[in-house]
């Protein structure tokens, strides 16, 4: 298909992705980082291809804390980010053509927080969390509770109880790039679980209470690398 230099109006949008984009004490749609969703909007969301973008325009609070459905993926602008919005198929050619295209915002990681008394993030089965910060709370800054596979990357959590709790996990958790500040208990919690754990890139776990990392009756497999 070759449209030599027509011109086309609109955006050149076709392998659409569910982004939702939320920021702090905002209450549009999420369609874009100018129509931006509360938190908890977001958090209603269940649909598993759903991609949660944090956008950084203050601190989010989540005070019942953010829980993840199967397959969901929580993301920011951290470390360089971008997110492709997608663009016609490669065989579709021309002057004002776009095979992709993509977003990114100079303000960089947000940072979710939760005021409540739980953890703030709750697991599903085979998230993607993704370049953002996660700031204060009472329990765990990410917690997985008998689930399945999970990939982490460019995450810093502080101040928080523990870092990352994996309860009974199992199949593949890769960790990249985790970094865990000032835990009142354990930077790295291990518990019941059979699942592979890969950390790789630089783990990072200051000023841990209790102990930096501890399995226990974990049967499974964890590398560092």
């Amino acid at each position: 298909y070759a449209f030599g230099t027509t011109q086309f109006t609109g955006p050149q949008l076709y392998d659409l992705r569910n982004y939702i984009f939320v920021a702090a004490g905002a209450s549009g749609g999420g369609t874009s980082i100018t129509d931006l969703a509360s938190i908890d909007y977001a958090d209603s969301i269940t649909a598993s291809d759903a991609i949660i973008v944090l956008v950084n325009r203050g601190t989010i609070d989540d005070a019942t804390g953010f829980s993840l459905s199967d397959g969901q993926e929580l993301a920011s602008f951290g470390n360089g980010r971008a997110f492709s919005l997608g663009g016609v198929p490669l065989n579709v050619t021309g002057t004002n053509v776009h095979h992709d295209e993509s977003i990114s915002d100079s303000a960089g990681a947000a940072t979710l927080t939760s005021s409540g008394a739980g953890d703030v993030v709750t697991l599903g089965n085979g998230n993607t969390l993704l370049d953002f910060n996660i700031s204060g709370g009472a329990a765990a800054g990410i917690h997985g509770l008998g689930t399945n596979g999970l990939t982490v990357q460019g995450v810093t959590v502080s101040n928080v109880a523990t870092g990352l709790f994996l309860d009974g996990v199992a199949g593949t958790v890769s960790v990249d790039d985790l970094t865990v500040q000032t835990a009142s208990e354990t930077g790295i919690v291990l518990v019941g679980s059979s699942a592979t754990v890969n950390f790789t890139g630089n783990t990072k776990i200051t000023n841990a209470t209790s102990a930096a990392l501890s399995a226990n009756n974990f049967d499974g497999i964890a590398t560092f690398d």
